[in-house]
């Protein structure tokens, strides 16, 4: 099972996974330091099903920054609004271990998502 369950529709775990693969697209090609971002809590609402086939955009925005961590949020989309989700990460040092401050070039690019941004569209697979 990939994005539909066997009913064919999208299935719960989805959105979450076009969420993470979304951000990490929004990361992808920035001159970041070497900083680990483990989830630390999710929550989801959906809202309508979807099918097999249907391209999903996900919009993120940032709804919260503080010391160590940051909440996203993400509203999918087909040709309506299917759900809504957020994801609260923390700074982790890949080294120690241990929390550490969102590094000021995390920072800086996590505020350029302040307000709502299309980052990605996604196709649910079979």
């Amino acid at each position: 099972m990939e994005d539909t369950d066997s009913t064919g529709n999208l299935y719960f775990t989805a959105p979450l996974r076009f969420t993470v693969q979304a951000f990490e697209h929004f990361l992808h090609g920035h001159k970041l330091p070497e900083i680990a971002l483990p989830i630390v809590h999710t929550e989801q609402d959906l809202f309508a099903s979807t099918s097999r086939g249907c391209e999903v955009v996900v919009h993120l925005s940032l709804l919260e920054i503080g010391t160590s961590s940051f909440r996203i949020k993400a509203e999918h989309y087909t040709d309506k609004r299917i759900g809504v989700n957020q994801i609260v990460h923390v700074a982790v040092n890949p080294v120690t271990k241990r929390l550490m401050e969102i590094p000021r070039e995390l920072r800086a690019l996590l505020l350029t998502i302040k307000g709502e941004k299309s980052v990605r569209n996604f196709k649910a697979r079979k």
